[in-house]
């Protein structure tokens, strides 16, 4: 077993564990939804521009979370491909052109979702854990 991971606590390793079979799920959902002209229909057409900001912030934040020892711009140059991908991928599943207005927005949403998350868990990792058993 290799340092960094003998000095991660096992519920920290199980959290990241469970946050990379999410993102994989999620990355399969995506995929489906770029897919299927259905998927355009889950949400009113008003919040489209919000939905693919928190779709994507909830892709970036798992991925960043599910990789701790990834670097996050690694993370956030594949969300921002993945981005683009899926909505190349929507020009046959949904049957309209390109829209490089979503992937710039799901770019974007993927970037605040992983660097939130990196900072949540590196504030976290620096915050004191219950009493220290110092009497005070």
């Amino acid at each position: 077993m290799t340092d960094s991971l003998r000095a991660t606590p096992p519920a920290r390793r199980l959290g990241d564990h469970l946050a990379f079979a999410t993102a994989l799920a999620l990355t399969l959902v995506m995929a489906w939804a770029a897919a299927d002209s259905k998927a355009s229909y889950v949400f009113p057409l008003r919040l489209h521009v919000q939905m693919h900001f928190l779709t994507f912030a909830l892709f970036g934040a798992v991925w960043a979370r599910g990789l701790p020892r990834v670097n996050v711009l690694w993370i956030v140059g594949a969300i921002w491909a993945f981005g683009f991908a899926h909505e190349g991928w929507q020009i046959i599943g949904h049957r309209h052109g390109f829209e490089t207005h979503d992937a710039i927005i799901d770019g974007l949403g993927g970037t605040a979702g992983a660097l939130l998350m990196r900072l949540a868990t590196s504030v976290s990792l620096l915050l004191p854990r219950g009493n220290s058993g110092a009497a005070g």
